[in-house]
């Protein structure tokens, strides 16, 4: 997530303190907490860590991922799909998350819904593809 500790305010008034953590490449806060707020790049590594050296995947709850009994992964701002700089992190996240995990993708701005959507369910397995306009 961009905006962090704003974020891990705002989850830590609604969920408490000792359930809501934070995950960057500069500091990690409570990091065995049931809700992480963390970086995409930090998300990405832990997939990595959850293949093995043949490339299968061993699944979430591998000893190196550090990612354990996780349900639900929710990516805000998912239009960073398309960033020329950090876009194929985003990728890598949708690619090789866990089908048995559930993938919720955020964007009040991404300009192609319908194609995402359509990529997301060919890689992820299903989505469902929620509008809602502003007037």
């Amino acid at each position: 997530m961009n905006s962090g500790i704003g974020d891990l305010c705002c989850f830590r008034e609604t969920f408490g303190d000792n359930n809501v953590g934070l995950l960057t490449g500069d500091s990690a806060v409570n990091k065995d907490a049931q809700i992480l707020v963390l970086t995409t790049e930090i998300l990405r590594n832990m997939l990595y860590n959850s293949f093995d050296v043949n490339g299968t995947n061993v699944g979430m709850a591998s000893s190196g991922s550090g990612l354990f009994h996780v349900d639900v992964i929710v990516l805000d701002e998912v239009h960073y799909l398309s960033d020329i700089s950090r876009g194929t992190v985003w990728e890598e996240i949708v690619i090789y998350c866990p089908k048995e995990v559930q993938l919720i993708c955020l964007s009040a701005t991404v300009a192609n819904p319908d194609e995402l959507a359509g990529w997301i369910g060919q890689v992820a397995f299903l989505v469902l593809l929620y509008h809602m306009f502003q007037h």
